[in-house]
């Protein structure tokens, strides 16, 4: 029998690199399965219950130095990467222990990191980086920018304070009409959870490159009225926009893209959200979406031309999209 520390890690680790949207716990027993070569239907209940509590641990935030993520890593696969790497920290000696060092030379002393060194190597984290959130957001965190690490802890400390977790099935959330207001139904999966969050948030990069020194100051100035204002709109436990705050059209730079997008968009230099847009404009007017799976679109002529796909997922797109942008100009 397959022990649960064993389970518990690999668990873990099919979490770390799946599509948290698409796979269900019935796939993840069945690649333990496979990996352990063992019969688990006895311990199905366990493996559900791990699942459900990587899923909903707060998530820790990782340290600036032991992260390498790269900026222009797809955001949905990054936030499927943050939501699982909560305790995911703990040494392999144990907290607090030190690994043994047998007959080894003394190591030499690391040179003390310098205020600069110290300020890129947080600036490069992409966990660690302010985000700019969306109005509906921004209105229940109580500030316009915000880690993604932070929200993530925040929006699960106020599923578990409201009890909005669906007792017979943990992994759903019943939204009441704060959560209705960013996830726009009234009940979401775990899994799905994140990937909507994940469009709520952008970059500085994505928002025309201001600085973090920027960012921060933009940040302090808007904090104290919004947060006054979402505190209320908990205590009262409603959705109000009163309180909400419009945001500003995003300055985003136009791209040099390739011949086979220039002759979709019908110009040949064109901003990311700019070539989104009018993507889903293409797809909504022809009705390309898969009526059973709305997450799936159907590639006509000129999409087979981007894509070089058939069919292709909503989150996917992006990807296949990315290396039609040549350089900005």
């Amino acid at each position: 029998m397959v022990s649960e520390s064993e389970l518990h890690h690999a668990i873990k680790e099919i979490l770390k690199h799946a599509d948290l949207e698409r796979i269900t716990p019935k796939q993840i027993r069945g690649q333990l399965e496979d990996q352990f070569n063992a019969d688990l239907t006895d311990q199905k209940s366990y493996i559900k219950d791990v699942i459900t509590r990587i899923l909903t641990e707060p998530a820790e935030e990782p340290d600036p130095e032991d992260d390498n993520s790269d900026d222009d890593e797809d955001l949905q696969s990054e936030e499927e990467e943050h939501v699982t790497k909560g305790g995911r920290r703990a040494s392999a000696n144990g907290p607090g222990r030190a690994a043994p060092n047998k007959g080894r030379a003394p190591a030499k002393p690391k040179p003390k990191a310098t205020a600069a060194g110290s300020a890129a190597k947080k600036k490069g984290s992409a966990f660690m980086k302010r985000m700019q959130l969306s109005s509906e957001l921004a209105s229940f965190m109580g500030t316009n920018f915000c880690p993604r690490t932070e929200v993530v802890k925040q929006m699960w400390a106020y599923i578990k304070e409201n009890d909005l977790q669906n007792p017979r099935d943990k992994r759903e959330i019943l939204c009441d009409d704060q959560l209705q207001a960013i996830f726009k139904r009234k009940k979401i999966n775990m899994f799905k959870m994140n990937k909507v969050l994940a469009g709520h948030m952008k970059t500085y990069e994505d928002l025309g490159g201001q600085s973090d020194g920027e960012t921060e100051r933009m940040e302090e100035a808007a904090t104290p009225k919004q947060r006054a204002t979402t505190t209320k709109k908990r205590k009262a436990a409603t959705a109000g926009a009163a309180g909400k705050k419009e945001k500003k059209p995003a300055n985003h730079p136009p791209w040099r893209i390739s011949s086979e997008l220039a002759a979709f968009v019908g110009k040949d230099r064109i901003s990311r959200p700019g070539a989104v847009k009018a993507l889903w404009e293409h797809i909504k007017g022809e009705d390309l979406q898969n009526p059973s799976d709305r997450r799936e679109i159907l590639c006509d002529a000129p999409l087979r031309a981007i894509f070089g796909q058939e069919k292709v997922t909503a989150f996917s797109m992006n990807k296949y999209l990315s290396q039609h942008f040549i350089e900005k100009v």
